[in-house]
């Protein structure tokens, strides 16, 4: 397997011991190990926070914009620094335990065990791009995929922000049906496209495009999946709608509980209809049909 070039940063700040939770959820969403030290003088903890970007990103830039993503303040007082140069990724993939959701089964390249009877494998290493399968949005995706196949059979899918592709690779394993994954990162992309590559799946066409526009004028699509943040979410809902057949479901996710209303309402707006929606770990998993 080819590895990305990245750098590993590691970040430290302290917050208020009820502001954990929700740093916490963002930084894991961002693709971050994290990990706590109370203070127990006062009432802070700090976070040691280590993350990856590619070679030739700075780190404190990229941060900053996914902590406004979310609207939390950058902290005033903080310290990041270059980790030295060793196999990061290997490191981590030690660190990432085989994960069960559903129907599917979730390993890296380092499992040696055995493969559970009656489950659908999918092998995917954590690396730069989002979703490795560990954090609750991927979680309420794939339970929301399996529930609207056993409902109705899309006849065709779209991964929008596909990040690492699991979510495409787990439908493409459910379904035999034309597929699009598309991403505005190209490390996304490149992981997207070798984590098809080495689940043995060739249908998928996975595309570097800036949302929508990715797609030609004629793409339009049964399922649309879309795990990435509030605020693109509510920005790019209008060619969601504009994306998905009458009859056609969308699942979405990347948002915080006090986030959702305005992200369902967004589409609302645009002509959808609400059906479920999911919390899992403060982060919700919505869907909705047109």
């Amino acid at each position: 397997m080819r590895e990305l070039d990245v750098q590993i940063w590691q970040l430290r700040f302290s917050v208020c011991d009820t502001d954990v939770e929700i740093y916490s959820h963002v930084l894991t969403e961002f693709g971050a190990s994290v990990a706590f030290d109370h203070d127990r003088a006062g009432d802070t903890v700090q976070l040691d926070v280590t993350f990856p970007t590619p070679r030739d990103e700075e780190g404190e830039p990229l941060i900053k914009t996914f902590f406004d993503n979310f609207s939390l303040p950058f902290p005033p007082v903080f310290t990041l620094e270059k980790l030295e140069d060793r196999d990061w990724l290997a490191d981590n993939r030690k660190s990432f335990p085989p994960l069960t959701i559903g129907s599917f089964f979730i390993y890296g390249s380092h499992y040696d065990g055995v493969m559970p009877e009656g489950k659908i494998p999918l092998l995917l290493d954590a690396a730069t791009a989002f979703g490795s399968g560990e954090h609750a949005t991927t979680r309420g995706c794939l339970l929301a995929l399996e529930k609207i196949i056993q409902d109705r059979s899309p006849s065709s899918v779209l991964d929008m922000g596909c990040g690492s592709g699991i979510l495409c690779l787990a439908a493409a394993k459910l379904l035999q049906v034309p597929m699009i994954a598309s991403d505005m990162d190209p490390d996304s992309v490149s992981m997207s496209q070798l984590n098809m590559l080495n689940n043995g799946i060739s249908g998928v066409d996975v595309r570097l495009g800036d949302g929508y526009d990715a797609l030609g004028s004629g793409e339009i699509f049964d399922l649309i999946l879309s795990n990435i943040l509030a605020q693109p979410l509510i920005t790019m809902a209008p060619s969601l709608v504009r994306a998905l057949n009458p009859g056609g479901k969308a699942i979405l996710s990347g948002f915080l509980d006090d986030q959702a209303d305005d992200v369902i309402a967004a589409h609302i707006q645009e002509g959808l209809t609400f059906v479920s929606s999911a919390s899992y770990d403060g982060w919700v998993t919505a869907v909705l049909e047109k």
